[in-house]
């Protein structure tokens, strides 16, 4: 039992609160009373909750702490808590499902830093997932660019342009009244051009090279045969000109020839 008795006649002189609740009995001093009687002093404050851990008042031992250091934002939203013996409610964002990154970056040693959104989120497959858009992954690397990236090839959702090695086109034409052919639309600006052609008495094969660095040292032979195995070689009299995706080559032994071409980049 819970006791406190004052020495002074006119003061209390003792109270018990044997249950430890919001009731503390009080003793009436002599000359109110017998000295027997007892009254409940109800007080709703009176609990564990209200009073320093450590610390006991009428018996009440308490249970709230003063060093704790939670605020509401460390507090899931709806959920409460008692800090220091103030009940908080937490405003903590709940995320949920999949969610979308603030932002992206790099570390110095090149790894992928990516910024979430401020709250707590569970984690996990369907409820933990962060979205990174392709525009952020190249916002924080620069080089995730179609042309860095081969021809054919998807990376994050950027396909690639790149082009490994010569590149080549090929085809037929047939020669106009001057033996000359044209021909457009190519993807790349040619390097090589191979013709081959035949007559009646020859067949032709032409080796154009054009020097992109020393344009006077293009070069081109026509390597003429007959069927039966003899080969002569002649540096004709022709022009040619290429420009971007187009070359076009004149030389009258192709004058309505059928004329197969090869373009090597």
């Amino acid at each position: 039992m819970g006791r406190c008795r004052y020495s002074s006649y006119s003061q209390l002189l003792d109270w018990e609160n044997d249950n430890e609740d919001q009731r503390v009995a009080v003793t009436i001093p002599r000359g109110y009373s017998d000295g027997t009687v007892k009254f409940d002093v109800p007080e709703g404050n009176l609990s564990p909750a209200n009073i320093k851990s450590g610390t006991k008042i009428f018996n009440v031992t308490g249970s709230f702490t003063s060093d704790a250091n939670a605020a509401a934002g460390d507090i899931l939203s709806g959920k409460t808590a008692y800090v220091n013996g103030q009940k908080i409610t937490g405003n903590m964002p709940n995320l949920t499902g999949i969610r979308n990154a603030t932002g992206t970056a790099r570390w110095p040693n090149g790894d992928l830093a990516v910024y979430p959104e401020r709250g707590y989120q569970k984690g996990g497959a369907g409820d933990g997932e962060i979205r990174v858009t392709t525009a952020q992954l190249q916002a924080a690397c620069g080089d995730l660019a179609p042309q860095n990236i081969v021809s054919g090839a998807s990376i994050f959702g950027v396909t690639g342009t790149a082009i490994v090695g010569r590149r080549f086109a090929s085809g037929i034409a047939i020669g106009n009244a001057a033996g000359r052919i044209d021909v457009a639309g190519l993807a790349f600006t040619p390097t090589y051009v191979i013709l081959e052609a035949a007559d009646s008495i020859y067949a032709y094969r032409n080796i154009y090279r054009r020097d992109s660095i020393f344009p006077n040292l293009n070069h081109s032979v026509i390597v003429m045969y007959i069927p039966s195995g003899t080969i002569g070689m002649e540096r004709p009299t022709y022009s040619v000109t290429i420009s971007g995706g187009s070359f076009y080559f004149a030389y009258d032994r192709f004058a309505g020839l059928t004329v197969g071409w090869v373009a090597i980049e």
